[in-house]
């Protein structure tokens, strides 16, 4: 989930926990809305005016019941759209959620003309949209059949117990012959960013093969703070010559400084920019990142490797590094 100014770990955990409020809000939503469908369905044909409409509106409402008894277990919204100058955003879900069919949705439709802008909005094209959030709730789907599908970067495992092997995680999952098919062509991170994360990857000592981008737009700048000055906000001023959001990452004991230098530079509080901990930026992506010592993010972590990993990944469009010490890769 990336908000739009969360300046510290307590902001972050807060909008988390809205977050899951409102979850709770939809799933009572959803078993009224159920528990409602089921009652139109035994009382509604009898308000018919001929046996071919409640024919008609019978089956309508069945087909109702049944889709909303159908809906899959899990998560009821993956996304959320807050747009420029207006309210409250709105939640993106496999379908419609409400207190009231006449009141404001808990959750939009994925299919909704409002949801377009959550799937087509870019930096070329924002369509209003100030904030575009994507929320990941679980690494796997189980089906009826008893099928498995798990899904997960282990270079992103930054716990001393996350997992290093596939095969070692599914032989704890009971399944050791499983087949492992590793995803190495991506879109989401430009060529040249990819390839200076391949180069910490080698060194992760996990069961992660190098992968490439098919883009080979973006950028990737690397550079060295000779002590004379912080070039962190004269980064972060060139960046925001493009368009797009900016996040700003350090290691965690570093974020407040880093946060100071840009406010003394008056380029915060700013809607565009954010600064980050490390530790909090997993599953969060940004236009522009900029990476402030990686060395010292590394080496705030038993598995210091894995964070950098995960830093420089955050970046859609352009990478800047910008460090004083030696690099970690």
């Amino acid at each position: 989930m990336t908000s739009a100014d969360p300046t510290a770990r307590e902001d972050l955990t807060a909008a988390l926990h809205r977050e899951r409020a409102h979850h709770d809000v939809c799933r009572a939503a959803l078993a009224a809305m159920i528990e409602g469908a089921d009652q139109q369905v035994v009382v509604g044909e009898d308000v018919s005016a001929s046996g071919a409409d409640a024919e008609v509106l019978g089956y309508g409402l069945r087909s109702r019941a049944k889709e909303l008894h159908e809906l899959p277990e899990g998560p009821l919204f993956f996304g959320r759209l807050d747009f420029v100058g207006q309210g409250p955003g709105h939640h993106i879900g496999r379908l419609r959620i409400s207190t009231h069919p006449a009141a404001p949705p808990l959750v939009v439709d994925w299919r909704a003309p409002v949801s377009r802008a959550f799937y087509q909005a870019g930096t070329h094209d924002p369509q209003g949209v100030a904030i575009r959030r994507r929320f990941g709730w679980a690494i796997a789907r189980r089906v009826r059949f008893g099928s498995l599908t798990v899904l997960g970067d282990l270079a992103q495992g930054t716990t001393p117990w996350a997992a290093r092997s596939w095969p070692l995680q599914l032989a704890h999952l009971g399944k050791p012959d499983a087949t492992v098919v590793p995803l190495t062509v991506g879109f989401r991170v430009p060529g040249a960013v990819l390839a200076l994360a391949d180069r910490l990857l080698d060194r992760l000592g996990t069961d992660v093969p190098r992968a490439r981008s098919l883009r080979r737009d973006g950028a990737l700048r690397i550079r060295h703070a000779d002590g004379a000055a912080d070039p962190v906000a004269t980064v972060v001023r060139e960046a925001l010559a493009h368009e797009g959001s900016v996040g700003g990452v350090a290691a965690d004991a570093e974020a407040s400084r880093v946060r100071e230098a840009l406010d003394a530079a008056g380029l915060t509080p700013s809607p565009r920019i954010t600064v980050i901990p490390a530790t909090l930026v997993k599953g969060l992506e940004y236009d522009h990142v900029v990476a402030v010592e990686p060395a010292a993010i590394a080496e705030a972590e038993p598995r210091g490797l894995n964070r950098p990993y995960v830093v420089l990944t955050r970046a859609v469009s352009r990478l800047d590094v910008v460090h004083a010490r030696a690099l970690p890769w």
